[in-house]
């Protein structure tokens, strides 16, 4: 797709001088201003304009990107002895280490930092010490020494709410609702 870009710039550009030309050749006198000719010339040079527009931006993103840390982190493929480090990770307000935030797991005493090496660590307690059970470099992850390729971080989506059991989830990851209407005042 990106090859075809420049093409379907230039013959964007054309169609737009098509129609500017276009318009010229349906010239017609004052008297006839509403007239078939002159509908089609504004209607091809509309239609130039909306297919030149996209080809004269530059390529950027539809939303920009957010700013900060994600509130949230997911990890997975923790291995069976520190299970516990599976699953939703929340960012700690106001704590930060290194210049970078601060995550602690739901439910447990296991803090997500980048140490004094420049690596992430999962850790008991927040230091900058390179000493975590859990340590990254260069995107490989160790647990207590032992290397784990099915180990991943990713940021939580802003829109996913973790449910709090499996009885609550709707099976699509979201949390199932469920309410009673009022019965009818006026129905036996």
């Amino acid at each position: 797709m990106v090859a075809r870009r420049p093409i379907l710039s230039l013959v964007l550009v054309a169609l737009a001088s098509l129609a500017a030309v276009s318009k010229l050749a349906f010239v017609t006198s004052p008297l006839q201003s509403d007239s078939s000719s002159s509908r089609r010339a504004g209607l091809l040079a509309a239609i130039a304009a909306v297919g030149v527009g996209p080809a004269v931006l530059p390529d950027s993103p539809a939303f920009a990107a957010p700013s900060g840390p994600p509130p949230s982190l997911q990890v997975t493929g923790a291995p069976e002895r520190r299970a516990a480090m599976a699953g939703i990770w929340t960012i700690v307000p106001g704590k930060e280490l290194n210049q970078r935030a601060v995550y602690k797991r739901d439910g447990e005493d296991y803090y997500l930092m980048v140490n004094d090496c420049g690596g992430f660590q999962v850790s008991d307690s927040i230091t900058g010490e390179c000493k975590g059970f859990a340590t990254e470099k260069k995107g490989a992850w160790t647990v207590d020494g032992v290397y784990l390729k099915d180990f991943k971080l990713k940021p939580v989506k802003k829109n996913y709410v973790a449910a709090a059991s499996p009885e609550e989830s709707s099976g699509f990851g979201f949390p199932s609702f469920s309410f009673n209407l009022p019965k009818n005042p006026t129905e036996p």
